[in-house]
């Protein structure tokens, strides 16, 4: 099937914080900045739109947010199944532990993700 799926995005740091701790992926885009938006086709197949909402009441949620999509990202193509996408989340997860020990991290950070 050749349908397309139109799509749209935004991400927006809020009124109580100055770090947007928040990114998304949909299709081939990732947020990065304060504040942004895009919209755009999405191929009727193997679509994807993420979340990773990082979790404000823990340092470096915005770091975590951005290890996430980032691992996300790289492995998305090859879930193609729950399994391979319960590995690609464990992955992610993986990722975010090492991270808190890296330059940046912090070892409370967190983040959500659907």
């Amino acid at each position: 099937m050749n349908s397309k799926w139109s799509a749209w995005a935004s991400t927006h740091v809020g009124k109580v914080r100055r770090i947007n701790e928040d990114r998304c992926l949909v299709g081939a885009w990732r947020s990065g900045r304060i504040i942004e938006s895009w919209h755009g086709l999405l191929p009727g197949t193997r679509s994807w739109a993420v979340v990773a909402d990082g979790m404000g009441g823990h340092e470096a949620g915005n770091v975590a947010s951005r290890v996430v999509i980032d691992t996300i990202a790289e492995l998305i193509e090859t879930a193609t199944d729950e399994a391979l996408i319960g590995a690609m989340l464990e992955a992610a997860n993986r990722r975010l532990f090492e991270a808190m020990y890296e330059i940046g991290g912090k070892p409370g950070m967190g983040t959500t993700v659907v």
